[in-house]
């Protein structure tokens, strides 16, 4: 088998991110949009970062993002919301993991699934539902890879290999996207594959799916490495 290294965007914990602007076809939430959300990332340092997120205080949004020691998803809508977790999947060091975060757009528990390196995972709440509140009908914040969009939630590890779908997909698809990390599904949304050197700037952060979904800003001093073999 001949391996190729995958790109990935390594951000620093303090100031990095990449930003998106605010296109209406990624702006997922409970209301009945399903999606999924299928990335890699290599676990160096514990603590909290958002990997994908478009999410606000007060708007309805989708992110990903790990904690101390648990990887974390959460969904909001105009009636709730979900932090789900799956246990002890970000205690550092881990190698590079292949995550796919679903949901079928209904507003249950139940709408939501993940696989870690193709495995299905059991899920469970960071924090009960009725905690988390509700959010208007406006997103007002970017797509983001490397940060929540509030301070003290900046990724601190590599990220590699960004898509989204307006679907949920199966678990033979998150297999193959595990194995063939490097083959278009062909109805992507969004597919940043951050492959690149040197210092990540917004002209060579493009949407690989056709979608113009290309990078807007960078914020920081994000680079360029080496990510996961496929």
């Amino acid at each position: 088998m001949v391996y190729e290294t995958l790109g990935a965007a390594d951000f620093d914990g303090t100031s990095d991110e990449i930003l998106f602007g605010q296109p209406s076809d990624l702006e997922f939430n409970l209301n009945g949009n399903p999606f999924s959300i299928s990335f890699w990332i290599e676990i160096k340092t514990s603590g909290d970062g958002g990997i994908w997120t478009r999410i606000s205080g007060a708007g309805p949004g989708i992110g990903a993002l790990h904690n101390t020691s648990d990887l974390l998803f959460y969904s909001r809508s105009t009636t709730g919301g979900y932090r789900l977790k799956v246990v002890g999947t970000a205690t550092a060091p881990l190698p590079w993991q292949h995550v796919v975060w679903t949901c079928d757009g209904s507003d249950a528990l139940s709408a939501f699934g993940c696989y870690l390196d193709s495995a299905p995972q059991v899920l469970a709440e960071f924090l009960p539902s009725s905690s988390y509140g509700a959010g208007s009908t406006v997103v007002s914040e970017d797509v983001r890879i490397g940060n929540r969009g509030v301070p003290g939630l900046i990724l601190d590890n590599p990220v590699s290999n960004v898509r989204i779908f307006d679907r949920v997909i199966s678990r033979a698809e998150a297999r193959r996207l595990f194995m063939d990390p490097l083959v278009p599904v062909g109805d992507e949304l969004a597919w940043w594959s951050l492959r690149g050197s040197g210092a990540v700037a917004a002209g060579d952060v493009r949407d690989s799916s056709g979608n113009g979904h290309d990078a807007v800003t960078v914020n920081g001093n994000p680079q360029f490495i080496g990510g996961p073999l496929a």
